[in-house]
């Protein structure tokens, strides 16, 4: 059975220094500051922000790439589109964030916490997740296809829709969340969840093993009316 922990928290200095973000280059780096500003459609790969808040940011349909955050907290900012592929965060929390339909394939979470955010449509396909904790998130038609998914937790999470297509989950946790329209339902073996989720999970489980559910004991042979016939000698 997979440990379950909380994802540790950020790090951060007592004192942070307010900075207005403009153009965005090529392996900028933040250190020890609080970020904002609006920055739509930047592109720059390799951007490294240490030790920051980040607070009230638009970065819509930006192109940043291998983008790292260690011990951040980002709140109420616009990543709408944004393209993160191949990024990492690492004790980072997010928190009322707008990301509908992000790119961030084949990046890396650790001790990463998505409160209160929107993230339909996100792509977060072979990810390394790893206790990352998705509580009041709206994850409608997300994409975790062939993502690693270790001491993670879904709570009280939209998840119709949601793709988890040769993912792996043992040991994640989906408590209160929606489980309705879930492709690859078969890689929730091994997941944890609660009393009222068995019914609209059990439902597509026995979907996926062509079980059919039929309170007629007999099987109904063509041509036959369901009414057994009287004999002439009756």
């Amino acid at each position: 059975m997979v440990k379950q922990s909380e994802p540790s928290s950020p790090s951060l200095p007592e004192h942070l220094e307010p900075k207005t973000l403009g153009r965005l280059l090529d392996e900028d780096r933040f250190s020890e500051c609080v970020l904002g500003g609006s920055l739509l459609h930047q592109s720059a790969a390799h951007i490294e922000i240490d030790q920051c808040r980040v607070l009230n940011a638009e970065l819509t349909s930006s192109q940043l790439p291998h983008l790292r955050i260690t011990d951040g907290v980002v709140e109420n900012c616009d990543l709408s589109g944004t393209v993160l592929e191949q990024s990492t965060m690492i004790r980072v929390h997010l928190r009322d964030c707008r990301m509908s339909g992000p790119e961030m394939a084949q990046s890396s979470f650790r001790d990463v916490v998505f409160s209160d955010c929107r993230l339909d449509n996100a792509n977060f396909r072979m990810c390394d997740f790893e206790r990352v904790t998705f509580e009041s998130a709206d994850l409608r038609m997300a994409d975790f296809y062939g993502s690693k998914l270790v001491a993670c937790r879904f709570f009280d999470c939209n998840l119709t829709g949601v793709d988890f297509s040769n993912a792996q989950m043992g040991g994640s946790r989906l408590h209160g969340s929606r489980l309705e329209e879930i492709k690859g339902v078969d890689a929730l073996r091994g997941v944890v969840i609660d009393s009222t989720q068995v019914l609209p999970l059990g439902a597509q489980l026995l979907g996926t093993m062509a079980i059919t559910v039929d309170d007629q004991r007999e099987a109904e042979q063509p041509g036959r009316t369901g009414k057994r016939s009287r004999s002439s000698r009756d």
